[in-house]
């Protein structure tokens, strides 16, 4: 496949569709790798995984207990330069940070506590829960922590440039790949406050605060195709789709059990109010708004309370707050995930279900994604395969389950950690999968195991075929222990002889002694 793919790229054929189809059957026969090992330097569960997208070479992870590793997965390049005998690479980090906690005070912390030293008060808190890289260079990444600090790191110095402080434990952090001018260094926070808070680089400080949100705000991000647009998903079970340029409230909420789009208009808002049109409860069905006074005199002191109420809400920049909004599950949402083209968006709850919601039309496609099982009440990381986007894999206790995204098909059932995995990563360009877990390990899932059972089985027909030659008389018997290695080296070692002699014999017959005849008498 691999002969076939190269030639039509050197006849410049149009084998678009080849490599497609090349790519997901790989993806398809991913397995645990036995060709690399990450040593575990985590002394604490591993939150969070992130790939640079500049080289796509290093390998970022953040650990609750607060240190931030940096592998070069190019080693593998370097060491197995042998074609036919490879070995196992143990990656080591190339960087390794301790991060330091902020100080007790600022999260209310001012006095020693007598039951244990303060020293170990702050080790709760240096978790980093989030982690990401700059998506136009290596020299920089972000990190979120428990502690309520959003850090900005410089890679060659290994210390942190730029902080905020949230007052709140960060639970995920987005920064743009696509960044314009309206969203250039501004990083998108989900704390545990009711309110998604965008901090600008440049000026140290925060800039939006998006409010909506009745509960706290589990995973956030931007949209790939779309520079205004951001995402968020909160414990109140709703995902909301928001607009930077436009701070009253937000676009639109996904529903999940309608494919109607619900969206946040004031002006439509009104004009349905007016003409007495329905709107949809938490539980999908039709509610007339009219039906809340039901059953109370206009002339009674109640009437009049529940109006008052009214008009106070509308004119309140919190309204969005008050205002019924549909579910998107049936638990917290614990995990979001864009498709490459921006149509499609992927959501994981704690109700042990998936949802792949069409973003142009904001309805819920349906699709059915069995045994999936999601019990988490702390975000997690989904993956998508890169390019398209076919293949979800999903954290399922201590097992990851790979789905097709368009159809919901379960196409493997991938294990090997021992405890639950918080986080899955997918390369930007090769078919390799990254996870880390409760048990602080990361682990790589590759093609390798497969290819290795291919050469065991080319092995064992060569061998087979090398047998039936002996017998036939075809071969000499001598040759039998020879590898093909070293009966090639052997066959070039005989012709350099070989040719090392007649090029001897060259230049002796070339050489011509003096004629006896031509001396002269002096």
């Amino acid at each position: 496949m691999n002969q076939t793919l190269l030639l039509d790229r050197e006849f410049g054929r149009n084998c678009r569709f080849q490599q497609l189809q090349y790519v997901n059957k790989q993806i398809r026969s991913i397995d645990i790798s036995v060709l690399s090992e990450f040593i575990p330097y985590h002394n604490g569960p591993l939150n969070c995984l992130d790939f640079e997208q500049s080289e796509n070479r290093y390998l970022i992870s953040g650990g609750a207990d607060g240190l931030i590793l940096v592998y070069d997965t190019f080693q593998s390049q370097f060491e197995n330069t042998s074609p036919t005998k490879k070995n196992i690479i143990k990656y080591e980090p190339i960087l390794n940070i301790k991060r330091k906690p902020l100080p007790p005070k600022q999260y209310g912390y001012n006095q020693p506590v007598r039951l244990t030293p303060m020293e170990d008060i702050t080790k709760l808190f240096k978790g980093v829960s989030a982690v990401q890289w700059y998506p136009n260079d290596t020299g920089m990444f972000f990190t979120g922590s428990v502690d309520g600090a959003v850090e900005v790191w410089d890679t060659n110095l290994e210390s942190v440039s730029v902080q905020f402080d949230m007052e709140h434990a960060v639970n995920a952090i987005s920064y743009p790949t696509l960044s314009t001018s309206s969203n250039a260094l501004l990083i998108a926070v989900a704390t545990t406050d009711q309110k998604a808070r965008l901090c600008d680089i440049r000026i140290k400080k925060s800039t939006h605060c998006l409010t909506g949100h009745r509960e706290s705000i589990l995973c956030i991000k931007w949209s790939p195709t779309s520079p205004n647009l951001l995402v968020t998903g909160s414990r109140d079970k709703t995902i909301r789709l928001w607009d930077i340029r436009r701070g009253d409230s937000y676009l639109m909420a996904l529903d999940q059990y309608h494919s109607s789009l619900i969206s946040q208009d004031p002006v439509a808002e009104q004009q349905q109010n007016q003409s007495g049109s329905t709107n949809f409860d938490d539980k999908g069905l039709p509610k007339f708004r009219q039906k809340q006074y039901s059953g109370v005199k206009k002339t009674s002191k109640e009437y009049q309370f529940l109006m008052r109420r009214n008009e106070n809400e509308n004119g309140s920049p919190n309204s969005a707050i008050r205002k019924d909004v549909p579910l998107a599950h049936n638990g917290y949402i614990t995990s979001l995930a864009w498709m490459p083209d921006g149509r499609h968006l992927v959501s994981t709850g704690n109700d042990s279900k998936i949802h792949l919601w069409d973003m142009l039309k904001g309805v819920n496609t349906f699709v059915d994604f069995p045994k999936a099982h999601n019990a988490n009440k702390t975000p997690n990381q989904i993956a998508l395969s890169p390019v398209d986007g076919k293949f979800i894999f999903h954290p399922n206790g201590k097992a990851i389950n790979v789905y097709s995204t368009l159809t919901g098909e379960l196409v493997k059932y991938l294990k090997g950690h021992f405890e639950k995995v918080n986080c899955c990563l997918f390369h930007p360009t090769e078919q390799i999968l990254y996870s880390g877990s409760n048990d602080k390990m990361l682990l790589a899932w590759d093609t390798s195991k497969e290819d290795q059972v291919e050469e065991n089985q080319y092995q064992n027909n060569y061998q087979q075929l090398k047998k039936s030659l002996i017998e036939a008389k075809l071969i000499i018997p001598d040759t039998e222990e020879i590898e093909p290695e070293e009966l090639i080296n052997k066959n070039n070692n005989n012709n350099s002889r070989s040719n090392n002699i007649n090029n001897l014999q060259s230049t002796n017959s070339s050489t011509t002694l003096p004629d006896e005849d031509r001396w002269d008498d002096d």
